[in-house]
């Protein structure tokens, strides 16, 4: 069976912090996906823009367990020929299993539910149209390496999410931000380091602006960011 990439996890694991996107309208077009009996679906947005992707993300409940459920999606993405149908991984307490269309990738993230059963995320993405990814207008550490990128616009409001690895440690990159933002007109309106991590919020002229950087891999930093604006 092959697996599932890390990297294709991005959008289902941090995607979540987003709301409902108007800017790409694509939900019309996307493949019915079958669901298994006493199974229910929920929106959680119908179009994000995630490294220039479309894609849709809703959440998944159902009474039966991980294993039946997986069991359904095996039995419908079965192929007749030598390919594989599926893709299939564990991740931090997630079992993922995918399928690969023509116009579509489809992956599904279990994990047992709070009162039994299942639950978690069917997530489609388009694999052609790349779209264009707005300015978000936020100051990145030199040298510093992004790793994921999404964005979604519903009445007015903007919201980004990005995620980079820099180089430098978590209190310097902490201390960046600090400097840059207030050049920038953006006010700290709070600041707080929970198990070395520093997270730190801005505010200006009523957007947001929320920082969580903490420590990575050879004294490296890893950097979470979300930008919401009203208006633009």
């Amino acid at each position: 069976m092959q697996k599932l990439p890390i990297q294709c996890l991005v959008y289902l694991l941090f995607g979540l912090l987003l709301i409902t996107s108007k800017a790409f309208a694509w939900v019309n077009k996307l493949p019915k996906v079958a669901l298994p009996d006493n199974a229910s679906l929920a929106w959680v947005s119908n179009n994000i823009n995630h490294n220039g992707v479309a894609m849709s993300i809703q959440s998944f409940t159902s009474t039966q367990d991980v294993s039946q459920v997986f069991d359904f999606y095996r039995q419908q993405w079965a192929r007749s020929d030598s390919r594989p149908g599926y893709m299939e991984n564990d991740v931090d307490g997630w079992a993922v299993i995918s399928q690969l269309q023509r116009e579509h990738s489809i992956a599904l993230q279990l994990k047992p539910g709070s009162n039994g059963g299942s639950e978690g995320f069917l997530s489609i993405a388009a694999k052609d149209g790349l779209q264009a990814m707005p300015d978000h207008d936020i100051p990145v550490p030199s040298g510093a390496q992004e790793i994921s990128s999404s964005y979604v616009e519903e009445h007015n409001t903007q919201a980004f999410t990005n995620i980079y690895l820099s180089q430098d440690d978590a209190g310097s990159v902490a201390s960046f931000y600090r400097s840059r933002m207030k050049v920038k007109g953006w006010s700290l309106a709070n600041e707080e380091r929970i198990e070395g991590q520093h997270i730190l919020l801005f505010d200006k002229k009523g957007d947001r602006c929320e920082f969580v950087v903490g420590p990575s891999e050879n004294n490296g930093s890893i950097v979470f960011v979300n930008k919401v604006s009203v208006n633009g």
